[in-house]
């Protein structure tokens, strides 16, 4: 993962069908997905950034890595 600046992300990942590059683009008050697979970009619309919505996400996420983070957990990687 790098920063491109303060607001936007690239995650570089490898997928089952070679690398995928997931980009998340922080702006005002949302965030929005971007995946770009080769040449092909799919731009996901826009997310209330919203605690709920970010403590969601990082349980998602918790939930993939097959680690499920208490919710102090994702509460103080919130901090």
């Amino acid at each position: 993962m790098y920063a491109m600046d303060f607001d936007y992300y690239v995650l570089e990942l490898e997928s089952v069908d070679g690398p995928l590059r997931v980009e998340v683009q922080f702006e005002a008050e949302s965030f929005r997905f971007i995946i770009a697979d080769g040449y092909d970009r799919y731009i996901y619309e826009a997310v209330d950034l919203t605690p709920e919505n970010v403590f969601l996400l990082a349980y998602v996420l918790s939930k993939y890595i097959e680690r499920i983070l208490s919710e102090e957990e994702i509460r103080a990687l919130l901090r």
